[in-house]
Order: C-alpha cells, then sequence, then structure tokens
C-alpha cells in the first residue's frame, strides 16, 4: 500500500494578506477619521472585521465634502451626529448657517473635537466646550463674544488659532492670546475691532496679520479696521512676523524681543514707524544704530520711487540678511520731484548686509525707469556674494531687450562675478505668494511666486 503523500497548504503572498485589517480598532479608527466623511462611512462595507469601525472612530464632518450636495445634505448630517459614537475630530462648517448648525456644535458625537473651521455668522458660546481639546481652530466671518463683560479663555493644546474676517474686541483677542499655553501659528486676516496687537508669547513661531481690505473689496459688508500699533514684547520662539503687501498705512511696529526672528515683512521703508528693542527709530535717521536684528535671514520692503536711501537706512538694521524683497511703487503724484537713487546720503557707508545677501527680488519692476535703474545697479555693484537677482515685472513689461538693460545696469561689472538675473511675470501684485494665508504662517517662502502647498494640493 502507497503512503499518502501530504503537500504542505500553499503560503499566501503577503500581497494577498491583509495585513491592515490586523491592526487594533483604535488605529483603524484614526485612520478612518482622516477620510472625508462619504469615504469613511463606505469603509464599513469592506468586510465584517470592518462594519462596526466608522461608527466608533473619531468623527470628520465637513460640509465642503460630496455629502452636501445631497437636497437633504442637513437631514443627513444630523442622522449621523445622533447615531456616532466614536467623539470628534474635525467639524468644519463654512456653507450651512441655522439652528441645525447651533444642534450639531452640541451634540456629543463631537465630544473631544481637535479641529474647528466655522463660518456661521454669530459664534455660539456653545463652541467653548471644545475649547480643553482643540489643536486647529479657524473662525471666519463671524462675530466673537463682543459682549461687554470680560471673559476667560483656556485653550490648552491650541497649536494654531486663524481669525478672518471677524468681529471681536482688543481685550477679548489679548484674553483668548494668553488662554493659548502652547499657540504656535496665529494668522489675524481683515478683522474688525483690532487697532493694536501686543505679543506675549513663550511658544508663537508664526504671526501673519493681514489688513489689506480684500474681503472688504469682494464683500461690501465687511469692514476692515488698519492696525494704528503692533508691538511684539517677548516672543522667544518666534521666526516669522508677515505683514500685509498692499501699500496701506504702516502702523507703528515695535519689535522688542523675538532673538529668533529669522522673515520678516513686508514692511514700509519708513524707518520712522518701526522700533527695534528699546531704540526709538526716529533717532536712528541719525546714524544712530545701537539696535539690530542680526537674526533676520528674509525681508520684505515696500518702498515708493523707490527710494534707495530710505531702503539702505533700514537695511542696516538687519546686517545678516541673504534674501531681500523689495516690491516698489510709483508716486502718485509724477510731477512731485523725488530724489535721485545715485550718490543717496548714506549709500557710500558699510552696509553689512551686502556681504550676505544672496537673493534680491525686485517686485513690480519698470524696466526702463531710470530711477529703477539707478536702484537696482546700486545691488548690482555692490552685494559682493550676490547669486541671484530676479525682476518680477507686469505681464506687459515682460518682453524687453535683455542685452540693454544688461548694459544699463552695468552687469558687466557686477561685485559678484557668480551672480546670475532672472526675469519672472509677477501676477501676484498685491498679496503673498498665495492667497491662502493660512500657508503664508509655514510656507519656505511667503514673498516668492508660488505655493509649494497650493501645487500639492493641500
Amino acid at each position: 500500500m502507497e503512503a499518502t503523500t501530504h503537500r504542505p497548504a500553499k503560503q499566501p503572498n503577503l500581497e494577498e494578506l491583509d495585513l491592515i485589517s490586523l491592526l487594533p480598532d483604535e488605529i483603524l479608527g484614526t485612520i478612518i477619521s482622516l477620510l472625508h466623511i462619504e469615504e469613511g462611512a463606505r469603509t464599513a462595507i469592506l468586510s465584517r472585521r470592518w462594519r462596526h469601525l466608522w461608527r466608533s472612530s473619531p468623527l470628520n464632518l465637513d460640509d465642503g465634502s460630496h455629502l452636501w450636495f445631497l437636497p437633504n445634505a442637513r437631514q443627513v448630517a444630523s442622522k449621523i451626529l445622533s447615531e456616532h459614537q466614536g467623539g470628534g475630530r474635525c467639524l468644519k462648517v463654512r456653507h450651512i448657517y441655522g439652528a441645525d448648525v447651533d444642534r450639531w456644535i452640541e451634540s456629543p458625537a463631537l465630544d473631544n473635537l481637535q479641529e474647528i473651521d466655522l463660518r456661521i455668522g454669530s459664534l455660539p458660546p456653545s463652541v467653548l466646550r471644545f475649547a480643553p481639546t482643540l489643536r486647529v481652530a479657524v473662525f471666519s466671518c463671524c462675530s466673537f463674544f463682543l459682549e461687554d463683560t470680560p471673559r476667560t479663555f483656556s485653550f490648552p493644546h491650541l497649536k494654531e488659532l486663524s481669525l478672518t474676517s471677524v468681529t471681536m474686541r482688543e481685550d477679548t483677542l489679548h484674553s483668548v492670546l494668553s488662554g493659548c499655553p502652547v499657540l504656535e501659528s496665529l494668522l489675524i486676516d481683515n478683522c474688525t475691532g483690532l487697532r493694536r496687537l501686543v505679543i506675549n508669547s513663550q511658544t508663537l513661531r508664526s504671526i501673519a496679520v493681514c489688513d489689506d481690505g480684500l474681503m472688504a473689496k469682494q464683500f461690501d459688508f465687511i469692514k476692515v479696521d488698519h492696525m494704528d500699533e503692533i508691538v511684539i514684547e517677548d516672543a522667544p520662539r518666534l521666526e516669522r512676523f508677515i505683514r500685509s503687501l498692499q501699500f496701506q498705512p504702516t502702523p507703528i511696529i515695535r519689535v522688542i524681543r523675538a532673538p529668533k526672528l529669522e522673515i520678516l515683512g513686508p514692511l514700509t521703508d519708513d524707518i520712522a514707524k518701526f522700533e527695534l528693542g528699546t531704540t526709538v527709530s526716529e533717532e536712528m535717521t541719525d546714524g544712530s544704530l545701537n539696535t539690530t536684528m542680526r537674526s533676520v535671514k528674509v525681508l520684505h520692503l515696500n518702498s515708493v520711487g523707490p527710494n534707495l536711501g530710505a531702503v539702505v537706512r533700514f537695511l542696516k538694521l538687519f546686517p545678516c540678511l541673504e534674501k531681500l524683497y523689495i516690491m516698489s511703487c510709483p508716486r502718485k503724484n509724477s510731477r512731485k520731484k523725488t530724489k535721485k537713487n545715485k550718490q543717496h546720503p548714506g549709500t557710500q557707508d558699510p552696509i553689512e548686509c551686502l556681504d550676505h545677501l544672496k537673493e534680491l527680488v525686485l517686485r513690480i519692476y519698470r524696466f526702463g525707469d531710470k530711477q529703477e535703474v539707478d536702484f537696482a545697479k546700486f545691488f548690482v555693484l555692490n552685494a559682493e556674494v550676490l547669486e541671484l537677482m530676479t525682476f518680477a515685472v507686469h505681464y506687459d513689461r515682460h518682453n524687453v531687450d535683455r542685452k540693454q538693460q544688461h548694459k544699463l545696469l552695468k552687469f558687466d561689472s557686477r561685485a559678484s562675478p557668480g551672480a546670475q538675473v532672472d526675469t519672472i511675470v509677477d501676477y501676484e501684485r498685491e498679496r503673498f505668494a498665495c492667497r491662502n494665508n493660512s500657508h503664508i504662517l509655514s510656507m519656505d517662502s511667503p514673498f516668492g511666486s508660488s505655493c509649494e502647498y497650493c501645487t500639492q494640493g493641500y
């Protein structure tokens, strides 16, 4: 009798194994919470193993998802909140208003919420129930606790705060900031009621203040107050402070203590409105530069004219600059006599930053304008380590005679033999490198010509 041959069971390939389903429920729930709500719900049909996961995972409710194109979107959202058991991760409501939203905010399904993005007209007090767990908060086109009675705020885990077209009181803003012990990113974008901003934070890394009225131009009912004064009193970890790009009246800006500040601007070249440390800027115009900011590596200046003497006085405050953006604006009264940019007082004195400057970008540069040419030529002849000079021009001035421009700039006599010239079209004449102002808080080049986050689909 022949022995029976037992063949070993076929081992499945790694490609055939459902390794992800072997993960614990907690990890799978976290993965599902990162999906859009309709995608998360679909995971329930994958297998019996996944059937209960979506209902118990942290909820991601976003009215920008496909769910909201349904004719009964409000009813579907209410049903989801009434049946969900996993707590909240993210709530984004930017297109729906009314009592439904107020009820959603109070739903137990959103307990332990980590991210919130609301554009709902008037912020209900019930929003504060999320304060103990929020990490990211975005409030837009709403009034923010306008009652006269002072309110104390506490956001122990909040790292990112964005306020866009928000109406609020100054004391309310400062109370919010004092209640954010781990805040790293702050955006104040075209808000109303804020005339003075004072920053005291041991954790803030990025601040952007935009009050150029862009939203007000699009919507007549939005009013924007321009800030009169911005004071950075004590911000030991602050790395970037960004302002609006348009030629609006510049507030008085005081930077008292920000030892790690690397990215600054846009500022106007009116040095009388900038105070550094304990030295008042009016004294600096006489050449008394007792205080400088050696930490700043990237600076953006707006200059009317442009005015080389005013820019040079400003550059002396930042001796370690590596990248400089200058947006020039012609004077409104063309008949007014302007100072020439040649042999201007102060340009012959040592300017330390020219020993470090590697990249110069001249925005809205006007080829053929003598004052612009003399301004650019100063840097060509004096920046000894310059690697790239970029002329960002309006589209109708892009086609120019490059050889003639090099001749006018004396480029063959440049101080840095390795310097290169590039010309680009500057379409974003009044804004940053991105129309999504939240991106400028973290992108590598907030004053550049493109946004790396938008190109990656974020």
